[in-house]
């Protein structure tokens, strides 16, 4: 079993460049694309590895929403989040977990239509 360890998924953001990071091309678009989403494919699936279908099929304890209500409710407090701090000070976590629960939520209407 993989152990989930946020820095993992969340590289620490820094403002401090080396040289070399100032003279280095940027990576083509394809690539970019591609390694991004390697990254939050395996964030996603640690994450179910850890704590299962909780997003899709909850325990309703409290609430009895429907699971994609509640990923709706998860994107709303991650947006909240980031109009309160900032896009930058929010942290690329907030974003990752975004498209995460966007994932989660396209995978559920898959499965119910």
């Amino acid at each position: 079993m993989t152990i989930f360890k946020s820095a993992d998924y969340y590289p620490a953001t820094s403002t401090a460049y080396s040289e070399q990071d100032l003279n280095m091309e940027p990576k083509p678009m394809r690539v970019a694309i591609a390694e991004k989403c390697e990254q939050i494919k395996n964030m996603l699936q640690d994450k179910n590895e850890k704590y299962g279908n909780s997003a899709t099929e909850p325990v309703r304890i409290f609430s009895k929403s429907n699971p994609i209500e509640g990923l709706l409710v998860r994107c709303d407090d991650k947006l909240s989040r980031i109009k309160t701090t900032g896009l930058r000070e929010s942290g690329e976590d907030q974003i990752l977990d975004l498209i995460g629960y966007l994932i989660l939520i396209s995978i559920q209407i898959d499965n119910e239509w």
